[in-house]
């Protein structure tokens, strides 16, 4: 209808990113705002591994035989610490850039009753935001699931700070999300909260 109507389009070249979370109607659309559909170029970016949002494949729901296919092997956005350890979780091949930082190796903490996680949640963002110098801003908690969902039920703050539930609402507290609602976001600091091996494995 947009695109019929002259509201969106056309365009000689359409640039697709996060391609893996387009549902296979949406492409129909994306093809109709061209200006030339047979000799118009569409670049798809997609990442099956962060395919979080649908089980089947998102290549398998479309013919992609006429497409050129480049896998990507270098990561820009991560220090070499992190690259190493999403590399080894997706069993994927990843390379860190080569002026990419180091960076801080992940530290790991036994998995514990709620309780006690929460307990130990509150002390390590204390050390953060009052010994390491960190901003409360700078700080973002992930879980699987919703807050009522978590150890987090309830919870107003964390350690004393407040808790924030969107990026938008993040100024001077700690953010809540959960690992869909902040894919493709960025923080200092990510603390991943209630991650079990069923989750790494994707059997959430």
């Amino acid at each position: 209808g947009a695109c019929a109507a002259g509201r969106i389009g056309p365009w000689d070249a359409i640039i697709v990113d996060e391609g893996q979370d387009f549902v296979a109607d949406w492409w129909f659309v994306i093809e109709e705002a061209l200006l030339v559909r047979d000799r118009g170029q569409i670049i798809e970016l997609l990442d099956p591994a962060q395919n979080l949002f649908r089980a089947q494949d998102p290549a398998s729901e479309r013919d992609t035989r006429a497409y050129f296919r480049m896998e990507l092997e270098e990561n820009f956005r991560n220090t070499r610490c992190i690259t190493e350890v999403v590399a080894g979780l997706g069993d994927v091949r990843l390379e860190p850039h080569p002026r990419c930082p180091e960076g801080v190796p992940p530290v790991y903490h036994d998995h514990l009753a709620a309780g006690k996680q929460r307990a130990a949640l509150d002390g390590l963002v204390r050390r953060l935001i009052q010994q390491e110098g960190f901003q409360p801003d700078q700080v973002t908690i992930l879980t699987p699931h919703s807050r009522k969902n978590s150890s987090l039920r309830d919870a107003q703050d964390v350690g004393g700070f407040p808790l924030a539930d969107h990026p938008a609402r993040r100024d001077r507290a700690v953010l809540h999300v959960t690992v869909p609602a902040f894919k493709g976001l960025e923080s200092d600091v990510v603390i991943a909260l209630g991650v079990g091996p069923e989750v790494i494995a994707g059997s959430t």
